[in-house]
């Protein structure tokens, strides 16, 4: 369960390099492997966007201009990326009207 090794790393600049490498490794042989995308670097810059974004709401559009990259692209991205567990996405359900 989770990786015991990880727990030996003191805080600091050296777990931070840890979690970088796996999460690169991640990006590179997993994601890019089993969906065949050809640009590391548009998704390791989502990633990184994603995780700066943290409890915040999440426009697509937005982040698509501001990557430069198309938002069905943004969207599959994202889908990988949460297949991964590398982020997740809470959804806010439809509005409910109450009548009185």
């Amino acid at each position: 369960m989770g990786n015991p090794a990880l727990l030996t790393i003191p805080s600091g600049p050296i777990r931070a390099s840890w979690y970088s490498s796996y999460v690169l490794g991640l990006v590179q042989k997993d994601i890019m492997e089993i969906s065949g995308i050809r640009s590391i670097d548009a998704l390791s810059k989502l990633l990184t966007v994603a995780a700066n974004m943290s409890s915040q709401l999440l426009n697509v559009s937005s982040l698509a201009s501001s990557l430069q990259m198309n938002t069905n692209t943004i969207r599959s991205y994202l889908g990988l990326l949460e297949c991964q567990f590398l982020i997740e996405r809470l959804f806010l359900g439809p509005l409910i009207e109450c009548n009185g």
